[in-house]
């Protein structure tokens, strides 16, 4: 990992792999091809790491409870705390650049308006979107973010070490007072090696399929043009000299979605997908970026962390129990074939056998879209319902589940392929030539 690219502190990993082993450092140098290899191998392995979680300086609280979000789901600008400057204020760059494309452009599926409500599971039928309300970690600390990917979003180091960084990056979207943001979930298809699957959506019709723990916080468009001084000029934040970012966090609680879970993600998973989508990245592998890393801990005198139960391996099952070549019950084989049975055993997987408890956290993944081939075959497969599932190439035209897929498909050549299929063809709505 490139020295400039990730910050952990504290500066070590401690990883539990069966024994322990020398802490490794986390700045490794910019030109180091063997250090960036170590990282990657790092981040494939990392099921039990944990960090050790002391001395940063962002802040560790408990945040306020929030109110009720406000009736305008296409908000796309925070206004900044009369307490505190748009000049000082550490999220103004998030402020500032707020451009939600996905509300402005697709429908919300209007069965229930209030966020706070769209926590438990139910089918939805329609709509590109959920309104959503992240539930905020107990007692936030960032414990490590990606230094290149905080640049891009125009965020300084004061700015990520500050409590409104660690607030709103835990979920708590008030973080900028008087502001608000609406966040939301959206609902996908599943498919399997190209087959369409229905069987274990809890109605057994695909309605209950989307972001079960993944909830977007915001678009960012981030002007690349830095010829220009003057915060008036509109030509500096048009899509055309700008760079979209789609902030998600992960493991902000349940939505619609979430098919019984709790919606939250722990720490050992998230530092493994943290270091996964950075490494791969500076290995050259398109993929999610991971802005930063928030974990729940607890309070001295206060309130107690997040925590969830996961399955994980006991003691007993942590050594795999090889049998010999002289084992009695493999007496009955030739050599040969004992080779190969404890050949397999050792390469066998084993399940967890136990439930342990452990503190919550959330990772902030960005990437110029979230859009799926999922969210397309949805609608595709709505507006050909009629059909009875004959596989034809047919659509219902003029329906509401066309005007959603060609809504989809519009948005997803606004977001992937602009140039060459949305600007060309979306004032004709020439769809035909835009795909």
């Amino acid at each position: 990992l490139s020295s400039t690219s990730v910050m952990i502190n504290p500066r070590f990993l401690r990883a539990r792999l069966g024994g322990s082993i020398n802490p490794l450092m986390m700045r490794t140098h910019r030109h180091s091809p063997s250090c960036t290899k170590k990282m990657f191998v790092m981040a494939l392995v990392t099921t039990s790491t944990m960090v050790s979680l002391r001395s940063h300086t962002a802040h560790s609280f408990s945040p306020p409870s929030n109110p009720p979000l406000k009736n305008s789901s296409h908000s796309t600008k925070l206004s900044m705390s009369t307490s505190t400057t748009a000049n000082t204020h550490p999220l103004k760059s998030i402020a500032t650049h707020l451009d939600n494309s996905w509300l402005a452009q697709l429908r919300n599926d209007g069965t229930n308006n209030d966020p706070s409500q769209n926590t438990k599971q139910r089918p939805v039928r329609s709509g590109h979107y959920v309104l959503v309300k992240p539930n905020p970690l107990r007692n936030p600390r960032l414990i490590v973010h990606s230094r290149d990917m905080a640049a891009k979003l125009l965020l300084s180091e004061s700015d990520v070490n500050s409590e409104e960084f660690a607030r709103f990056f835990s979920g708590d979207v008030n973080a900028v007072e008087e502001g608000f943001i609406p966040t939301w979930a959206t609902p996908y298809a599943l498919s399997i090696m190209g087959n369409r699957y229905t069987s274990n959506c809890p109605y057994g019709t695909g309605d209950g399929y989307g972001d079960g723990r993944a909830m977007s916080i915001g678009e960012m468009l981030v002007p690349t043009k830095t010829n220009t001084n003057n915060e008036n000029d509109d030509s500096a934040t048009t899509p055309a000299a700008s760079e979209r970012y789609e902030l998600q966090l992960k493991g902000a609680g349940p939505t619609p979605f979430c098919r019984g879970a709790d919606g939250r993600a722990v720490l050992r998973s998230s530092i493994r997908e943290f270091l996964a989508s950075e490494a791969m990245h500076h290995l050259g592998i398109s993929t999610t970026r991971a802005l930063s890393l928030v974990v729940s801990e607890n309070s001295p005198g206060g309130s107690p962390r997040n925590t969830s139960k996961r399955p994980w391996y006991s003691e007993s099952n942590k050594e795999q129990k090889i049998p010999s070549m002289n084992d009695p019950r493999l007496m009955l084989y030739p050599k040969e074939k004992r080779i190969q049975i404890i050949e397999a055993m050792k390469t066998q997987k084993r399940d967890p056998d136990t439930m342990i408890e452990e503190p919550n956290a959330i990772t902030t993944r960005v990437a110029s879209s979230f859009v799926r081939i999922g969210h397309l075959d949805l609608f595709a497969r709505r507006a050909t319902s009629f059909l009875g599932g004959k596989d034809l190439d047919q659509y219902e035209k003029g329906t509401s589940s066309w005007e959603e897929l060609e809504e989809m498909i519009w948005h997803a050549a606004y977001r992937e392929f602009r140039t060459e299929a949305y600007d060309p063809y979306r004032a004709t709505n020439d769809i035909a030539s835009a795909g």
